[in-house]
């Protein structure tokens, strides 16, 4: 997918001029005040911000809206459009809020916006000419691009996001795959959203797979832009990586089993949906590999014999594969600037942190499998996020299975067991050095 989306060209659209209304959606709870000061700043120097309209929901505290009113009552007084929506129960997690702004937007067209994120106006323009021109275009999406690169996690999420991001969309619009809509950088048709859906389904954690789903099964669809960037701020700690990484796990997972129906019953060939489903399912591989480790630990323990000797082709598969994978993400990160060497340690960093929340990955899986109920989380952003940290001690599982799994290694290898001895010490070292750099985020929540 990846190779074939980067052989695909967008075409260029003519610009035009912007007469339509837009609704900018800005949910809020326990977000940096500057944070909304910034993403007001931002909308105030488009050229076209006579014809939007900011809603800012917040589910804070009744002393933390009003400093937010504060706020926009300062951009009301420099010519921007902004309301305030204060919620006083928060029903529904940021689907709910999503819905508050969609009843109370007159406009024909309706921008999800986080606060972190960042946007040009030629984006919002051009989507809503698309849409003008395409009735059956329900959305269209852009390409996401980190914002902080500051730290390591930073560093290799904003790598990873690129390689995703190039194989995901551009591969699927290549192939002409559905598309999900994104949490933020997705402008939607409003009349869709609320006569045709009837808003975001409150009781799904991911509102934009849950939506994604539902315009797939009305034979709506959703464009990608690729040329378009909106950027967005990813997690500096290991520790908020993990809590919005839970988040998504459940909440894709949660949204393949309530919304199968809708997928199967979707106008999409046989192969669209199941590539769907494969989507919504995508940190499946991470887990099977954290259950892999749980089985053979049992099964060498049981009865000590080289089990993997005698699938050593399954392992050359996989390393096929595996060297495939990293060819494809070093390609894409050296067409965007990246030295080799650059790309190959931020290649290492992002399949550490994947290795190491693992585990993270399997619970969220097993939650949503069961129907257990989760609670929303956001993720930590400014200083929320260097306050999060170091908090409260944590049960440190992550450092006990990569030390278990180091030692195992060498009991095995000295019992001349090779192969599993080898996995299990390849396996332990992204826990080793996920341990190593990010200590503090394993031992404190």
């Amino acid at each position: 997918m990846y190779y074939v989306g980067r052989k695909h060209r967008e075409e260029g659209r003519a610009k035009r001029a912007f007469n339509d209304r837009i609704t900018v959606a800005i949910p809020v709870r326990n977000e940096p005040i500057e944070y909304i000061d910034e993403a007001l700043a931002s909308i105030s120097s488009w050229s076209i911000r006579d014809r939007v309209e900011v809603v800012i929901v917040s589910d804070d505290i009744y002393e933390a809206y009003q400093e937010i009113e504060r706020v926009a009552k300062k951009w009301r007084d420099q010519g921007v459009t902004v309301y305030v929506i204060w919620r006083r129960e928060p029903r529904g997690y940021k689907a709910g809020a999503l819905n508050t702004a969609l009843w109370f937007s007159p406009s024909r067209y309706f921008y999800v916006m986080d606060v972190d994120s960042r946007v040009a106006e030629d984006f919002i323009v051009e989507a809503c000419s698309l849409m003008e021109e395409n009735p059956g275009i329900a959305a269209v999406v852009s390409r996401w691009r980190g914002r902080n690169r500051e730290t390591r996690v930073a560093e290799a999420v904003s790598s990873s996001m690129e390689f995703m991001v190039e194989a995901l969309y551009r591969g699927r619009r290549a192939l002409n795959l559905p598309v999900f809509p994104l949490g933020t950088g997705t402008v939607y048709r409003t009349s869709v959203l609320r006569e045709e859906l009837g808003g975001w389904d409150e009781n799904r954690l991911l509102d934009d797979l849950e939506i994604g789903c539902r315009i797939m099964r009305l034979g709506r669809g959703i464009a990608y832009m690729d040329r378009h960037w909106v950027y967005v701020e990813v997690p500096r700690r290991l520790s908020s990586l993990r809590i919005q990484q839970e988040r998504w796990v459940y909440g894709a997972v949660d949204v393949a089993i309530a919304r199968l129906r809708d997928i199967l019953s979707s106008s999409q060939p046989w192969y669209a949906k199941l590539e769907a489903l494969i989507y919504l399912l995508q940190y499946l591989p991470a887990i099977a590999v954290f259950i892999g480790f749980l089985l053979l630990t049992l099964i060498t323990t049981i009865k000590p014999y080289d089990v993997l000797f005698n699938y050593w082709y399954i392992g050359v598969a996989w390393i096929a594969v595996a060297a495939l994978y990293a060819l494809s993400f070093i390609d894409s990160l050296r067409e965007k600037g990246y030295s080799t060497w650059k790309a190959l340690v931020n290649l290492g960093r992002a399949s550490a942190i994947t290795v190491v929340l693992s585990p993270v990955f399997a619970k969220a899986f097993l939650k949503a499998s069961l129907r257990l109920r989760a609670v929303f989380k956001r993720t930590p952003k400014g200083r929320y996020e260097a306050r999060a940290s170091n908090a409260k001690l944590r049960f440190p599982v992550e450092a006990l299975i990569g030390i278990y799994a180091l030692v195992y290694s060498i009991h095995l290898i000295t019992n001349r067991i090779l192969f599993c001895g080898g996995w299990f010490l390849t396996y332990s070292l992204g826990y080793i050095y996920s341990l190593i750099r990010w200590w503090r985020d394993i031992v404190y929540r």
